[in-house]
């Protein structure tokens, strides 16, 4: 039985750590995401469209709004993935975990948004490749 609680114990601190690391990796993601992004688009906008007019603006905008919603996604996905943590860490606690590990709402929710925000980010890469183009032509 001893075995047990250290395993348990052993588990319940790993879970804070993983919530401790993802939290870490929320700024990283945020400043790729946005900045890398963005820049690109406002650096092409600048250096190669500069003074001959935009075509197809559209395009831009569609691409800035996908990657703002991504990033919006993305942090939301932080959030419910410290929530789900935070209800296995609790599972712990209450030592339901050994009778059965649900995955729970937030995982769920946190799957969805991480595929969603990865769908958007592509998206707005399609929208600003298709932008340059025209722009380009």
């Amino acid at each position: 039985m001893a075995s047990y609680k250290t395993e348990i114990s052993d588990y319940r601190k790993s879970l804070q750590t993983l919530e401790q690391q993802m939290q870490s990796q929320y700024d990283k993601a945020v400043m790729a995401l946005s900045g890398g992004a963005l820049g690109l688009s406002f650096s092409f906008l600048k250096e190669i469209v500069g003074k001959k007019g935009i075509v197809s603006g559209e395009y831009l905008l569609a691409a800035w709004v996908c990657w703002g919603a991504s990033v919006t996604c993305t942090l939301a996905s932080f959030y419910t993935s410290a929530l789900a943590l935070r209800h296995a860490v609790k599972q712990v606690d209450d030592d339901s975990i050994s009778k059965a590990v649900e995955a729970g709402r937030f995982d769920l929710l946190t799957v969805v948004l991480n595929v969603t925000a990865g769908l958007l980010f592509v998206a707005g890469v399609i929208a600003l490749v298709l932008f340059v183009h025209r722009n380009l032509l």
